[in-house]
C-alpha cells in the first residue's frame, strides 16, 4: 500500500493553521505556482502528477478559480492504474461542465473504460457522464451505455450507475429516444419486472422510465401491470427483502416513486387526442382493482400511529402520493373525503414538515397538477370532470377551519403554503369568512409579503364579491392595512371600477367611505391618493340639499379634509390634491377663495413641479373667459379603457351591475342609477338569458353603449381633417425608405426617421423628425402638436420623446423624437396627424399625417416553402372572404421605380418582410408578424404575381380579417404612387 501524500497533508494543515484570509490567499497562490512549474517537468510520473492534482482539487473545493491542470486530470483519466484515474475523474467532474471546449479530448478515455471488463472503471467513466454528459457525449457514447445496462453480466451497482447516465444522455439530447426507441425501450422495461433486484437499481429504472413516460406516456404503458404488480407486492403483501425495509415499511423510497409513476400516465396528455394517456376505462378490471386496493391501503397505513419519527416522514410520504393519485384513480365523493381527511389528520402534526407537505399535497389536489419534463405540460383533459373537481374542492373546503389555523403557525414556510390553499378554496359561500381571517393575517404578516398576500387577497374579493358595498369596504380595509405595501395594482384598478361605473350611489358611498378613512389618525400615502383623486372627481355626489355646513361631508370639510392631509402625503399624493382642488374650485364657488390662497402660497414650494402646476392653475382660475377653459379642462375623467378592449365593462362591473339581485347591502340600493341614459332596460337581463352562472361572457345585456357613441362621434371628426397640400408625396417617400424627405416648401425641410429595431422587444417605434430652416430668415413660435384622430382606445399611442426648439435659426434645425406604441389593428384615416405651427415673415400651419401605419409594426418571419404554402391554404380554407385581398395592379400604374419586380423585391426585403424562397422568378412570396401590444400578433403572408401582360397580382392573407385589406391598400399606394 503506497504511503499517503506527504505534500498533500502539509499542504492542507498549512491552510488550516492561516490565521488571517490574507495568509491562505499567500500560501495558495505560492502553491499554485510551484504545482504549474512542477507539471513543466518532462519526467513527471503519475504519483506526482496525481499529487498536485489533488491540491488543485482541494483549492476548487475552497473557491479558489483554476486555470490550468485540466491536460494533466485528462492524462490521468487514461492511467491504468485505479486511483490514478480516479482523481482524474474526479477533477474533471469539478473543472469541466458540459459546453466546455475541452469536452472532447474526454472521450476516446471514457468509451475506452465503458467497454473494458472492469467494473471499477466503468463506474468512473457512467459517474463523469451523469455529471458532464452533453449533446455530444449521447451521440457517440449512448449505445455503450445501454450495452452496460441492459448486459445480465453486468452487476447491480454498475447498472444503477448506467441507467443514471443514460437518463442524463437522453435529457440532453432527447434524439437518441427517437433513434433507438424500437431496440431499447422493451429492455429497459423488462428491466423492471426483475426480482431480487437491488434498491439503488430499482429506483434508477424507475426514474428513466419516468422520464420517458413525461416525453412520450404511449411507450411504456405496456409496463402500468408491472407497476401494479409491484406495488401490491410492497403495500399490501409486504414482500420485500429484509435489508429494505425501514422502520417496519417495506420498501418506501420505491412506493413512492412507482405510486407518482401511476399518476404521471394519468396527468400527462397524449400527444394525438389530447386525452389522458391512462383512464380508469383502459385498465382492465383485475389490475384496477387490485391499484384501487394498494391505494386504499396506503391511505389507511398513512392514518396509523408510527412507532417513530421516520416510520412517521416514510409513511407520510407514501400517503401523499396515494392521495394525489386516489383523486383521480377513484373520484367519487366517499374516496375523496376519506383521502382528504387523511390529510386533515397531518395538519396538526407536530412536525413542520409534515405540516407543508400536507398542505403542499391539498394544493396539489385543489388546483390539478401539471408535470414537466424540461417544461411544464398543460393537462387539457383527464380522469376528472367537473363534478369530480367540485367534489374535491366542497372536501378540502370542510377543512377550512383547520386550515386558517395554521395562519398562526411557526414557520412562515407553513403559513404561506396555507394562504395558497386558502386561495385556491375559496369561492362565494366563503369568500367573508376567508377574507376576514386573511385581512387578519395581513395586518400582523412580514412587510416583504404584504404586497404579494395584499394583491391576491385583492382578486379574491374582485372574483367572489356578492355586491358592490362590500367590495368597496373590503378594497379600503386592503389598502388601510397593508399601506405603502400593497401592491399598487390594487388601488389602480379600485379606481378604474369607481369611475367606470355608471352607478352614482356606488361613487358616493366610495368617497364617504374615503372620508371617514381620511380623518383617522394618520392615513397612509396610498388613501391620502385615492381620497385625492375620487374627492376631486365626485366631490359634489356628497352634497345635497340636507347637507349642513356642519355636516362631515360639507364642501368646506372636504377642502379642510384633503388640505389637511396635503402636508402630511408625500409628493405623489400633494399633485393629486392640487388637481382635486382645481375641480373644487369649478363645483363650489364657496371654496374659490381659499383655494386661490393655497394655489398662491404653493408658489413659493421647493418642489419645482408644486410650483408649475400652481402657475397654471392660478392661470386658469384668473381668465376672464367665464371659466370656460377651466371647465373644458377640469372635466369629469372618462371611463378607463379596459385591459381586454372587447370587453364593455371590467369584470366585477360587468357581473354585478348588470345582475340586479345581489348587490344590496348599503343604506340604499347601489343599483338605483340616477343617471338618465340608464334606464330599466339596460339594467334587466334580456329573456332567456341565464345568470346561473357568475362568469357569464355575454355583453349583450345593454342596449346603449356611451363609449360607442362617443367614438362614433370621433369617427365623423377624423374625416373633416384638411391636409397641407402635397403631404402624400413625403409620406409615401418615408414609407419607402424609412428615413426620407416627409414635407418640403421654400420655407421648411422635415426629414423623418423610423426605428423599429425595439419592435419586437419593447413594442414601440421611434421617430425622429429633424425640421430645416430653409426661410432666409429667423423661425419663431415654432410649435408642433400631435392630434389624435381616435381619443377613446387609440389604436397607436404616441408619446414625447424630446420637443423641438421654440426657435429656428436662419440655415438652423431642430429635433423632434416620439415614441410610438401600436395597440390595435387600424387604418390610414386613425393615423395621427402632426401639425406645425410657426412664423416666418407670415404665420404658417401644415397639417401632416404622420407615417406610422400599421405596415410598421411588421417583423419578418421566416418560411420554407413548404410550410409557406401549408399556412396560405390554412388561410385559404378558413372560408372567410376578409381574411384575404388580391388586386391586379396594371404595369402603367407602378411607380418607374417599381417597374422592376427585382426593385419590388427590394423594397419588401427592406421594410421588414421576410422572403420565401422559390424557383419561381414570376412569383415572390413574403411573411411576417404584425405586433400590437393590445389585440395580439396577427401573421401575414403576402404572394406578388408577375403576369405575362406585365400586371402585377398583389394578394395579401393574414389570420386577422381586417389586416389584410389594410396591408393590401397600403402597399399598393405605395407602389402606385
Amino acid at each position: 500500500m503506497r504511503a499517503p501524500m506527504k505534500g498533500l497533508t502539509q499542504f492542507i494543515a498549512d491552510l488550516r493553521n492561516s490565521k488571517a484570509q490574507e495568509e491562505e490567499e499567500r500560501r495558495i497562490n505560492t502553491e499554485l505556482v510551484n504545482v504549474q512549474n512542477q507539471f513543466l517537468q518532462p519526467n513527471l510520473n503519475g504519483y506526482q502528477r496525481k499529487k498536485y492534482v489533488c491540491k488543485l482539487i482541494y483549492i476548487y473545493v475552497l473557491g479558489y478559480r483554476i486555470s490550468f491542470g485540466l491536460l494533466e486530470a485528462i492524462q490521468l483519466m487514461s492511467s491504468k492504474v485505479y486511483s490514478e484515474k480516479e482523481i482524474g475523474y474526479l477533477a474533471l467532474s469539478l473543472f469541466l461542465n458540459e459546453d466546455h471546449e475541452m469536452m472532447m479530448l474526454t472521450i476516446n478515455s471514457i468509451k475506452s473504460d465503458l467497454e473494458v471488463d472492469d467494473y471499477e472503471f466503468n463506474c468512473l467513466a457512467l459517474k463523469l457522464i451523469a455529471v458532464i454528459g452533453n449533446e455530444t457525449f449521447s451521440t457517440i457514447l449512448s449505445e455503450p451505455v445501454f450495452q452496460l445496462l441492459r448486459s445480465p453480466t453486468t452487476p447491480p451497482f454498475v447498472k444503477k450507475k448506467a441507467s443514471l447516465a443514460l437518463l442524463r444522455l437522453i435529457k440532453v439530447n432527447p434524439a437518441i429516444l427517437d433513434k433507438y426507441q424500437a431496440s431499447w425501450l422493451p429492455r429497459i422495461l423488462a428491466l423492471m419486472d426483475q426480482e431480487d433486484q437491488n434498491i439503488g437499481f430499482s429506483l434508477s429504472v424507475v426514474s428513466l422510465v419516468t422520464y420517458i413516460a413525461r416525453r412520450n406516456p404511449d411507450s411504456v404503458k405496456a409496463c402500468i401491470p408491472i407497476i401494479i404488480k409491484k406495488l401490491n407486492n410492497l403495500v399490501i403483501e409486504k414482500d420485500c427483502p429484509e435489508k429494505y425495509v425501514y422502520n417496519g415499511i417495506p420498501d418506501p423510497w420505491l412506493t413512492v416513486k412507482l405510486l407518482n409513476l401511476i399518476e404521471d400516465f394519468i396527468l400527462i396528455p397524449n400527444s394525438k387526442s389530447g386525452y389522458s394517456s391512462l383512464s380508469i376505462s383502459t385498465i382492465d378490471v383485475q389490475n384496477l382493482s387490485s391499484l384501487r386496493s394498494v391505494v386504499a391501503k396506503a391511505i389507511e397505513n398513512g392514518r396509523k400511529p408510527a412507532i417513530n419519527q421516520q416510520a412517521l416522514n416514510a409513511r407520510s410520504a407514501i400517503l401523499f402520493s396515494a392521495v394525489s393519485l386516489a383523486t383521480r384513480l377513484d373520484p367519487s365523493p366517499e374516496a375523496i373525503d376519506g383521502a382528504i381527511a387523511a390529510l386533515s389528520q397531518l395538519l396538526s402534526s407536530k412536525q413542520t414538515n409534515t405540516r407543508y407537505l400536507a398542505l403542499n399535497s391539498l394544493v396539489k389536489i385543489a388546483g390539478g397538477s401539471s408535470t414537466s419534463v424540461d417544461h411544464p405540460i398543460t393537462v387539457a383533459r383527464d380522469n376528472l370532470s367537473k363534478t369530480d373537481y367540485l367534489n374535491i374542492h366542497n372536501s378540502i373546503k370542510n377543512h377550512t377551519q383547520t386550515i386558517l389555523q395554521l395562519l398562526k403557525d411557526r414557520d412562515i414556510s407553513v403559513r404561506m403554503k396555507s394562504l395558497d390553499t386558502l386561495f385556491l378554496i375559496c369561492d362565494f359561500q366563503n369568500v367573508e369568512l376567508i377574507v376576514s381571517n386573511l385581512l387578519v393575517y395581513l395586518d400582523v404578516s412580514d412587510y416583504l409579503n404584504r404586497s404579494k398576500i395584499s394583491s391576491k387577497i385583492y382578486k379574491l374579493v374582485e372574483k367572489f364579491s356578492k355586491n358592490l358595498t362590500w367590495y368597496v369596504t373590503t378594497t379600503i380595509k386592503i389598502i388601510s392595512i397593508a399601506g405603502i405595501y400593497s401592491n399598487p395594482e390594487i388601488w389602480q384598478s379600485f379606481v378604474k371600477v369607481i369611475v367606470n361605473s355608471i352607478n352614482n350611489s356606488l361613487k358616493s358611498f366610495a368617497c364617504k367611505s374615503l372620508v371617514r378613512h381620511l380623518r383617522a389618525d394618520n392615513p397612509n400615502e396610498i388613501m391620502i391618493k385615492i381620497g385625492g383623486f375620487l374627492l376631486g372627481e365626485y366631490c359634489h355626489l356628497l352634497v345635497d340639499s340636507t347637507t349642513t355646513k356642519d355636516s362631515q361631508f360639507s364642501p368646506w370639510n372636504q377642502y379642510v379634509l384633503l388640505y389637511d392631509r396635503y402636508f402630511v402625503g408625500g409628493l405623489q399624493a400633494r399633485y393629486i390634491i392640487l388637481s382635486a382642488f382645481l375641480k373644487f374650485f369649478k363645483k363650489f364657488p364657496e371654496l374659490r377663495t381659499p383655494i386661490s390662497k393655497f394655489y398662491r402660497h404653493e408658489l413659493t414650494s421647493i418642489n419645482t413641479e408644486i410650483q408649475q402646476r400652481s402657475v397654471e392653475y392660478i392661470k386658469l382660475t384668473s381668465r376672464n373667459d367665464g371659466f370656460q377653459l377651466l371647465n373644458t379642462v377640469v372635466d369629469e375623467m372618462p371611463e378607463f379603457p379596459l385591459d381586454n378592449p372587447k370587453e364593455k365593462k371590467s369584470f366585477i362591473l360587468n357581473r354585478l351591475e348588470k345582475d340586479g339581485g345581489v348587490t344590496i347591502g348599503y343604506e340604499e340600493n347601489l343599483l338605483d342609477v340616477e343617471d338618465a341614459v340608464t334606464t330599466n332596460n339596460i339594467l334587466s337581463p334580456t329573456p332567456g338569458t341565464d345568470f346561473s352562472n357568475p362568469f357569464s361572457d355575454s355583453d349583450d345585456d345593454f342596449d346603449f353603449d356611451d363609449n360607442n357613441l362617443l367614438d362614433n362621434q370621433k369617427e365623423t371628426e377624423k374625416f373633416s381633417v384638411i391636409l397641407s397640400p402635397n403631404w402624400e408625396i413625403g409620406y409615401y417617400k418615408v414609407l419607402r425608405t424609412h428615413n426620407n424627405i416627409f414635407f418640403e416648401n421654400s420655407l421648411i425641410q422635415i426629414l423623418v426617421k423610423i426605428d423599429t429595431s425595439e419592435l419586437k422587444s419593447a413594442k414601440k417605434i421611434t421617430m425622429l423628425f429633424v425640421f430645416i430652416n430653409k426661410s432666409p430668415a429667423d423661425i419663431s413660435s415654432f410649435i408642433t402638436n400631435v392630434k389624435m384622430m381616435k381619443t377613446v382606445n387609440p389604436p397607436v399611442v404616441l408619446k414625447n420623446v424630446s420637443l423641438p426648439n421654440n426657435a429656428i435659426p436662419k440655415n438652423g434645425r431642430t429635433k423632434l423624437e416620439l415614441e410610438a406604441n401600436i395597440r390595435d389593428v387600424y387604418d390610414i384615416l386613425d393615423l395621427p396627424i402632426l401639425e406645425v405651427n410657426f412664423l416666418s415673415g407670415g404665420f404658417t400651419s401644415l397639417k401632416l399625417r404622420i407615417p406610422i401605419p400599421l405596415i410598421n409594426s411588421l417583423i419578418a418571419t421566416s418560411l420554407s416553402e413548404d410550410h409557406f404554402e401549408m399556412r396560405w391554404k390554412q388561410l385559404v380554407d378558413a372560408g372567410n372572404p376578409l381574411l384575404g385581398k388580391s388586386t391586379a395592379i396594371n404595369q402603367n400604374h407602378l411607380s418607374g421605380v417599381f417597374q422592376s419586380f427585382e426593385n419590388i423585391r427590394k423594397f419588401l426585403l427592406k421594410t421588414g418582410w421576410g422572403e420565401c424562397l422559390t424557383d419561381d422568378t414570376r412569383e415572390l412570396k413574403f411573411a411576417g408578424i404584425i405586433h400590437t401590444s393590445n389585440a395580439g400578433n396577427f401573421g401575414t403572408l403576402i404572394k406578388i404575381n408577375k403576369n405575362d401582360s406585365g400586371s402585377v397580382q398583389l394578394t395579401v392573407r393574414s389570420t386577422n380579417d381586417q389586416v389584410p385589406g389594410i396591408i393590401h391598400d397600403t402597399l399598393t399606394n405605395i407602389l402606385c404612387f
